[in-house]
């Protein structure tokens, strides 16, 4: 479809009884679609790659993450341009294993190979808040907030509101008190324009504790 308006027409005209998605619901789905072709692997792919990519996915899924890990590893000595295999290890590692060092790497060497991530930018600040460094942490959560707003596939979202909330926590870590309640006046900005709210209720209750300290 050449736009998102056509779409709508067509499902409105496709209409069910018990359902049709309004306009909103069906921008969000083109999103996410547009969000999954973007992460279909580029960078460092090759056939021989990609097989093995499927076939490490597959054990992962079926919850053998060691066999999983071992094809990253292998994947990676093979082709270590293939970047998008730095990121499925660092989840690995940080999720299955609680390897928060190993992660942190491994998300260090994607983001080098694939530095507008913003989803690999917000992990790798998520791991770097776990282990401590929270500066690095707040540079790499506006990292992503800075690359989703300036997408204009993305800026409808508000997935920086429940960043703005992961950096007033690292700033209230380092004893910024003040930097963190302005972060958590922007998450609340965010939150009021987001039709669902659903983050809302949680940024109030932080920055009404926040202000109670």
């Amino acid at each position: 479809y050449s736009d998102f308006n056509e779409m709508h027409d067509y499902f409105k005209l496709e209409e069910s009884e018990d359902f049709f998605p309004d306009s909103s619901e069906i921008r969000s789905i083109i999103v996410q679609i547009e969000n999954l072709i973007d992460l279909i692997p580029s960078k460092g792919s090759t056939s021989e790659s990609l097989k093995l990519l499927e076939i490490a996915r597959e054990k992962k899924g079926k919850g053998e993450v060691k066999d999983a890990l071992d094809l990253f590893t292998e994947l990676i000595n093979k082709n270590p341009s293939f970047a998008v295999a730095f990121f499925e290890r660092g989840k690995i590692k940080r999720y299955s294993f609680n390897d928060l060092n190993g992660a942190k790497d491994d998300l260090q060497k994607y983001l080098d190979l694939e530095p507008n991530d913003n989803n690999a930018c917000y992990e790798y600040a998520d791991v770097l808040g776990y282990l401590n460094k929270f500066e690095e942490s707040i540079f790499y959560y506006k990292k992503a907030i800075n690359i989703i707003s300036s997408d204009p596939k993305q800026k409808d979202l508000y997935l920086w509101g429940y960043i703005y909330r992961c950096i007033a926590e690292d700033e209230v870590c380092l004893g910024r008190f003040d930097n963190a309640v302005a972060s958590l006046k922007k998450a609340a900005e965010t939150s009021i324009k987001d039709p669902d709210r659903s983050s809302l209720y949680e940024v109030a209750v932080s920055y009404t504790h926040l202000r109670a300290h």
